[in-house]
């Protein structure tokens, strides 16, 4: 009887260790995905962002020679009433 109490307590031990053990590999694998889906979602942000200095970048030149082209109408407008 006591060899058998002895069986089912080490079979106890034994189970509750694997519990925990499934439990912690479990949150690992958690943190593991967690740590990935932030790692895509941080490219994905960067790329983004990359993309829109892109465009400023368009913009600002866009605004440079629109700026030079009203300036130098400006300056054909002049030349036209100095006549």
């Amino acid at each position: 009887m006591a060899m058998r109490f002895l069986e089912r307590l080490s079979h106890l031990v034994r189970a509750d260790a694997h519990g925990v053990l499934s439990r912690l590999e479990e949150r690992e694998l958690l943190v593991a995905q967690a740590l990935r889906d932030a790692e895509l979602a941080l490219r994905d942000k960067e790329q983004r962002l990359a993309a829109r200095a892109l465009v400023e970048k368009q913009l600002r030149a866009r605004e440079a020679r629109v700026t030079s082209a009203l300036e130098q109408r400006d300056r054909d407008i002049a030349l036209a009433l100095s006549r």
